[in-house]
């Protein structure tokens, strides 16, 4: 079972959550170089749960936070920001749903993949799907994302000659998709986050 803890930063005002005893001055700073106050909270909330979570981290050449105690993985859109924690390359994408159009879809799926983008949940689900696997791999979106393989939706995928296993759900208005790496099946469980401070 791979625990996803969820922060709903939608009523989270950036000054309370700047005040964080968790965040650095490098974190805050960061976060203060963002000109839009939802990137502002996407960047400070997501500083927040790898601090709480893994402690320090790193980011490696394709931009992804690294530990040296775990395998982890964050992700946030407007209104949550998400982490999961794996004892394997993990990678996680959260979306919120929202009308796209066709050529939209035709950027981002394969062929094979349009019949399950057909809905604006099912797009997402593949999107999702495609991001989180990318993350685990470790390169990021760094291709074609309609070279990235999205299914089955939850299942073992093969990607770059590795075995990956994924799972997608719906949480609230958005989709959220882990894929860890190795092709052993898990659960998920949302836990959602209070920020106290």
């Amino acid at each position: 079972m791979l625990i996803v803890k969820i922060l709903y930063t939608g009523g989270l005002s950036f000054d309370k959550l700047k005040s964080s005893s968790l965040l650095t001055e490098k974190d805050r700073a960061f976060a203060d170089g963002f000109l839009q106050p939802k990137d502002k909270i996407a960047r400070l909330s997501s500083a927040y749960l790898k601090r709480k979570y893994v402690g320090d981290w790193e980011v490696s050449d394709f931009g992804k936070p690294i530990s040296k105690t775990c395998f982890f993985n964050i992700s946030h859109c407007d209104g949550l920001t998400a982490i999961v924690i794996a004892d394997n390359d993990v990678g996680i994408d959260v979306e919120k749903v929202r009308p796209i159009n066709d050529e939209l879809k035709h950027y981002v799926c394969a062929e094979n993949e349009l019949e399950a983008a057909e809905t604006d949940i099912g797009f997402f689900t593949v999107w999702t799907n495609k991001e989180s696997l990318s993350k685990a791999e470790g390169s990021g979106l760094t291709r074609f994302p309609n070279t990235i393989p999205a299914l089955p939706l939850s299942g073992k995928r093969e990607f770059n000659g590795e075995i990956y296993f994924s799972r997608s759900m719906i949480v609230g208005d958005n989709v959220l998709s882990v894929t860890r790496r190795g092709g052993k099946d898990f659960g998920l469980k949302i836990e959602e986050e209070i920020f106290t401070e």
